[in-house]
């Protein structure tokens, strides 16, 4: 008797969980399992046995109202007339519910005289769809029949989208201000199997989902739905105005960034410039700091390059004079050094010139100051001492030795000392020989300085040291093939 009570209990919920499924309301009560222990712990009032519970039929559940179960199934029937024949209806929980067709779309064309809506009697849109004879899913589900038939009939005629050849599709510049999203494209991809209707495309430029590592924010996108393509449309023509002004905003930026890289670059430039180092420390400092103290931000940036600049024109006339002056010694200092390059051009008998160094070449001519000032600017006194020793026959440590007792404080100059301290004969040679051209070119008239040469000596006709002096020059003879020097 219980077994059975709890049975009917089950069907009675059941059947209230289906007729509330087919209505889609909660129309008849549906008891959980804690609400049923409530309701069945108030009918037992404390009975611990069945033997207990005084009636047993006060623990059935209240049966469904008839006349409220008949108004469901006459509103919501189990077949619906579909396309002239009656169609199984399935219901579904917390959805509305639907019809299927089952047949081949390619062959039976029923399909495209479905309804634009289809409802029960009870005023509920009925979801249509068609299924393929051994499709797992429908090919469209809609409450709207046209929206059905659409989607069918894309199916059927996917197969020549697929194989469609898409034309290219310009893409505007994201970088020119003045570049436009094109107006969307109308192409023919194909024919419809079903009418023979031409099948259109729609060429559009779309923003892309992400930003792609080979390409920009924009791509070019071909649709079968002109209202889509519309849409994407439009979210491109805003997306191109906001990368345009990123782009001005990012050329505006390098501009200030290259501009302040180029200032950087010019004052570092004047660290190797002719006089820098010549220059205030305090300026040298300025320089040499200045760019390690750049700004990264645009604001102070732009600030920092304008003083940049400002740093640079201040600098830059201060160097072109201390240039300028260096020049203008450079040239004083090869004006008096010509005469020693001159004859060290030309001073070896055996057609070998000497090379000197400037360095070597202004040590001779200290040196011939020196001595010209030794003897109170007497540079015939000065050449005649300088070419006697030259024509000495005795050797290194004498001739030094002699010059020094001719030059009294020459040894202590800076010039003297250094010829003091040669330690070859051929270099004692060369100093004694160098200056004594200097002095001579002092001794000829200014207009005639550089017009007249030192004459060389022949060469000698034996090898004897003490070859004899030529006229009016110096006697060289005895340096042919003992020295190289180079010239720097």
């Amino acid at each position: 008797m219980l077994q059975k009570l709890i049975e009917t209990n089950r069907a009675n919920q059941a059947r209230a969980r289906e007729l509330n499924v087919r209505s889609g309301t909660g129309i008849f009560p549906v008891l959980d399992r804690e609400a049923l222990q409530v309701w069945l712990m108030l009918r037992l009032n404390g009975a611990r046995s069945v033997a207990e519970i005084g009636d047993l039929s006060s623990l059935l559940l209240p049966p469904l109202d008839p006349e409220l179960e008949a108004a469901v199934l006459r509103d919501n029937p189990d077949t619906v007339s579909l396309l002239g024949e009656e169609s199984q209806v399935e219901y579904r929980r917390d959805r509305a519910p639907r019809v299927i067709l089952t047949l081949d779309p390619a062959a039976n064309r029923r399909w495209l005289r479905l309804p634009t809506e289809l409802k029960l009697p009870g005023g509920r849109a009925v979801e249509m769809g068609v299924k393929t004879l051994y499709g797992y899913d429908p090919l469209s589900v809609s409450t709207d029949g046209a929206e059905v038939v659409e989607k069918v009939r894309s199916h059927l005629n996917r197969d020549q989208w697929g194989q469609w050849l898409r034309p290219q599709l310009a893409l505007p510049s994201e970088t020119d201000p003045a570049a436009e999203v094109p107006p969307i494209i109308t192409a023919e991809y194909g024919r419809c199997l079903m009418d023979d209707t031409p099948l259109l495309a729609y060429g559009v430029v779309a923003c892309k989902n992400y930003y792609s590592y080979s390409g920009g924010a924009l791509e070019p996108r071909w649709l079968q739905s002109r209202a889509e393509a519309e849409e994407l449309r439009a979210a491109s023509v805003a997306k191109l105005v906001e990368l345009q002004a990123e782009a001005i905003l990012m050329a505006s930026e390098t501009a200030i960034r290259e501009e302040a890289e180029a200032a950087k670059e010019e004052l570092a430039a004047l660290r190797s410039l002719t006089g820098f180092w010549d220059m205030d420390p305090e300026v040298r400092r300025q320089v040499d700091e200045w760019g390690y103290n750049r700004p990264y931000d645009l604001g102070p940036l732009q600030a920092w390059t304008a003083e940049t600049k400002a740093l640079i024109v201040k600098v830059t006339p201060a160097l072109a004079e201390i240039s300028r002056a260096r020049a203008e010694a450079e040239a004083a200092e090869a004006d008096e050094l010509a005469p020693i390059l001159r004859w060290a051009g030309k001073a070896d008998a055996w057609g070998n010139p000497l090379v000197l160094s400037i360095d070597q070449a202004r040590g001779i001519y200290g040196f011939a100051v020196a001595c010209l000032r030794a003897v109170n600017g007497d540079s015939q006194a000065a050449f005649r001492a300088l070419d006697n020793e030259l024509r000495a026959n005795y050797g290194r440590a004498r001739r030094q030795e002699a010059i020094q007792n001719r030059f009294p404080g020459l040894a202590q100059t800076e010039a003297g000392g250094r010829f003091m301290s040669l330690s070859r004969a051929e270099e004692v040679d060369v100093w004694l020989a160098g200056a004594g051209a200097w002095l001579m070119a002092k001794t000829a008239p200014v207009a005639q300085r550089k017009a007249v040469p030192t004459p060389v000596p022949a060469a000698p006709t034996t090898p004897k040291a003490e070859a004899q002096p030529q006229t009016g020059g110096l006697n060289l003879s005895g340096l042919a093939g003992k020295f190289s020097v180079r010239k720097k």
